[in-house]
């Protein structure tokens, strides 16, 4: 099983590297290291994928709003 961060998760929640784990069978590392770089080369997602969070301003959904009225935060 492999778990890897996706952009939202680096930019709302601020999930850094040092926080992905994962764990795969031995006879599939090569499998999985191919198709990363793979997916890298053809520029449809970096790994590790880009830390957006403190260099940008962060927007929320519109989705979000909705919650934020719900439980009175804004």
């Amino acid at each position: 099983m492999v778990v890897v961060r996706g952009t939202s998760e680096r930019i709302i929640a601020h999930i850094q590297d040092h926080e992905i784990c994962f764990a795969i069978p031995w006879v599939r590392l090569e499998d999985v290291l191919t198709g990363l770089g793979a997916t890298h080369k053809a520029g449809a997602m970096r790994f590790p994928n880009p830390f957006l969070g403190m260099r940008s301003r962060l927007v929320f959904p519109k989705s979000y709003h909705a919650l934020e009225k719900a439980f009175g935060i804004k």
